[in-house]
């Protein structure tokens, strides 16, 4: 369940707790320096990489860092949290920095749904997820159109359904399901 997965092109995805935390440290800080973490953690005003470290003790677990096996590089990340079952919420993002294409960004996001979807119960071999769901800023809407092309189906609007600088704002309600994606 925790070894890296190798997926259809040239990216594994690996439990952030695996990664050398020097690594894990220079990929948010990077993010940060291009004004992009405020997306990935959008209820913390302004957040920096102390804020980053915070987050990966709460949910470290359940973070993970995709890389790009032929050069190394970390150049996205995503997590699973509020679990209800066997579904949860999800988080994607990737680092603005890298050259990979907006065709490769979707098939990233693709692959790591897929991946989450893999994984199995040590004991009993059954999924551990059947669905995955986002609540995605309306202001965002790069992010809206995203969570679309890699599978998510949207489900409605939640007015002041997240908080965006300590503001409530509406947000789309988006739900990707195992039986969908197969």
């Amino acid at each position: 369940m925790n070894a890296p997965t190798q997926t259809r092109l040239r990216f594994l995805c690996t439990p952030l707790l695996a990664i050398d935390p020097h690594r894990t440290q220079m990929y948010f800080q990077t993010l940060a320096m291009y004004d992009t973490l405020k997306y990935r953690f959008s209820d913390i005003p302004e957040p920096d990489w102390t804020d980053v470290l915070d987050v990966i003790k709460r949910m470290g677990q359940s973070m993970y860092l995709i890389e790009d096996s032929t050069t190394g590089q970390i150049v996205a990340e995503f997590a699973l949290e509020n679990w209800t079952g066997r579904a949860c919420q999800s988080h994607f993002s990737t680092v603005p920095t890298t050259d990979i294409t907006s065709a490769e960004r979707i098939e990233i996001g693709r692959q790591a749904i897929a991946h989450m979807f893999s994984l199995t119960h040590p004991e009993t071999g059954e999924p551990i997820l059947d669905a995955l769901y986002g609540l995605t800023p309306l202001s965002n809407r790069a992010a809206c159109i995203f969570a679309l092309k890699i599978g998510y189906k949207k489900q409605g609007i939640l007015p002041s359904g997240i908080l965006v600088d300590d503001k409530p704002m509406d947000c789309m309600i988006s739900v990707c399901s195992r039986k969908e994606m197969n």
